[in-house]
């Protein structure tokens, strides 16, 4: 042993240098060296199939190397965290949800109401009346279709009689445009407004007639005004009945 401090040689078993009394320390023990593991070789040369007889570590005939190479060892799953697809094979698979059936809500129909068309056949829906005219044309009786439309010509006939009396006197034909304007009114819309305007027109020719003139005349239109009074007024309650609850109740 030689002393770490003065070099001074002494022997393996001093604690302490006798030169300058350092105290020794043991040598430290050599490492351990981890030889390792003797090759596995094979029996016969894989590149050339020569046979081994030895110990040799390469082919004879070849030089290829005989030492198998094992193949490199998997890490261990850890238990806890198990590899994905032993994590994957636990979680069953749930279905898509699908969605509930939505229920249409039955709503109440309000207005007319129309028949159901035949399976094969073509439908043909009609638009519901306007006014009043096209109610009576497809809803009303025959009769009263022919009341009003009768008076709407004998609106044009009184005002082409007054025409005439006008230029026969060579004053202003007042009353034959008036009679002709309403005609054209009730023709084109069968009014109850307009039946009121012309009873109107003829209660005020009688009283200016017999002011006047001390004679009562315009009776005919009175008479016509009345007839339109009445029975554009049942039509327009029929119509009026129609529009609210899709009823007709004159037939």
């Amino acid at each position: 042993m030689i002393c770490p401090n003065c070099g001074a040689t002494l022997n393996d078993d001093s604690q302490f240098c006798t030169a300058c009394g350092a105290k020794l320390e043991p040598a430290p023990a050599p490492a351990a060296v981890n030889e390792p593991a003797p090759a596995k070789l094979a029996n016969v040369c894989m590149q050339c199939g020569t046979p081994r007889t030895g110990d040799e570590l390469f082919c004879k005939n070849c030089g290829a190397s005989l030492q198998l190479i094992e193949p490199a060892a998997q890490p261990a799953a850890s238990p806890e965290f198990p590899a994905p697809q032993t994590i994957a094979a636990q979680v069953p698979i749930q279905p898509a949800p699908q969605p509930m059936p939505v229920q249409e809500e039955v709503r109440p129909m309000s207005g007319p109401t129309y028949a159901q068309p035949t399976p094969g056949i073509n439908p043909t829906f009609e638009a519901a009346p306007s006014n009043l005219k096209e109610f009576v044309q497809r809803f009303c009786d025959e009769k009263t279709q022919k009341t009003l439309k009768t008076s709407g010509i004998i609106l044009y006939v009184f005002a082409a009689i007054n025409l005439v009396f006008a230029l026969l006197n060579g004053t202003l034909p007042l009353d034959a445009i008036i009679l002709a304007g309403l005609g054209y009114w009730f023709s084109k819309s069968y009014s109850n407004k307009c039946a009121i305007a012309v009873l109107a027109y003829a209660i005020l020719s009688m009283v200016l007639s017999l002011v006047y003139n001390g004679t009562l005349s315009g009776w005919l239109i009175l008479i016509l005004g009345v007839v339109l009074f009445t029975t554009t007024s049942k039509a327009q309650k029929a119509f009026d009945s129609y529009q609210s609850n899709g009823q007709i109740p004159m037939q």
